[in-house]
């Protein structure tokens, strides 16, 4: 399980040049997680290590392909449907996003290709992982029975 983060440039400004590519891998419990708290995480993620991008004059826009989060992150509103535990992890999160002034957007999903083309976009070859087990090997020398071969066995197998 995999997040990809596309960081576009400023609305006004949009020329479709990125400002930044990140990724990250979703583990420990993180893989179980519902797909609303995923996308919240990788939101939360791109705040904290872009921090020094969105904290600018005017804020910035934050466009999503699931629309629930404009409504999960707004404080007043109450999701019935969604663990109080969940609820308690996305207002802890919605609370890390207070700081900073943003705009959230809906976009389809079809029409979020960027975010798409990180999070799907792989190589057509395989992934091939090759691990070899090697038994440990004392040293023969340390057995009673070993014996040096002589200069004469030697020059006769060169």
């Amino acid at each position: 399980m995999g997040m990809g983060i596309f960081m576009p440039s400023p609305f006004s400004e949009q020329y479709h040049e990125p400002l930044m590519f990140l990724s990250g891998t979703f583990s420990g419990r993180a893989p179980s997680w519902a797909i609303v708290e995923k996308e919240a995480y990788a939101i939360i993620v791109t705040c904290q290590r872009a921090d020094y991008l969105l904290h600018r004059p005017g804020g910035f826009m934050l466009y999503t392909d699931h629309r629930n989060l404009r409504f999960i992150f707004n404080p007043s509103s109450v999701v019935s449907s969604v663990p109080k535990y969940t609820a308690d992890k996305l207002q802890r999160w919605a609370l890390l996003l207070m700081a900073y002034e943003y705009v959230t957007c809906d976009i389809a999903g079809a029409d979020n290709v960027w975010a798409d083309l990180l999070s799907h976009w792989g190589s057509l070859l395989p992934t091939i992982c090759a691990v070899r087990l090697l038994p440990y090997e004392y040293s023969p020398t340390l057995n009673d029975e070993f014996q040096w071969f002589t200069m004469a066995e030697v020059l006769s197998s060169q």
